[in-house]
């Protein structure tokens, strides 16, 4: 019988607000938004915002997961709903545009570092 397969994005799903642009309305300026523009008009690729966008932030990893630490809520019941899809035996996958570097953070401070994640790698 086939395993069923959940997927689910991360920023504004998981999150109540998107980390990528908290992280980039503190370190890239108000500039990153005119991409963000053309982005969301479908002339630029996500992969394409991101290295545009991401190239103006000069923090360190460790600066932005100290800034973000108390600006990020999660949705009430998502660990919930990660103890219900391993109840049922669902493979749960997170699936998202944005960073693997917070998005494996936050998973981690929860004790669900073993949920598998998707997202555009980051190099520092």
């Amino acid at each position: 019988m086939p395993k069923t397969l959940i997927q689910c994005d991360f920023d504004d799903t998981i999150t109540y607000k998107d980390v990528s642009f908290i992280l980039l309305d503190a370190y890239a300026g108000m500039e990153w938004r005119d991409y963000l523009e053309k982005y969301q008009d479908g002339k630029m690729s996500v992969g394409e915002f991101n290295r545009r966008c991401f190239s103006m932030v000069k923090a360190s990893r460790q600066e932005m997961l100290d800034y973000i630490e108390d600006k990020v809520r999660l949705r009430p019941g998502f660990v919930d709903f990660v103890n219900l899809c391993r109840g049922k035996g669902f493979r749960l996958v997170i699936v998202s545009n944005g960073l693997d570097f917070y998005i494996g953070e936050i998973l981690n401070k929860l004790g669900l570092q073993d949920i598998e994640h998707h997202a555009s790698e980051t190099q520092f």
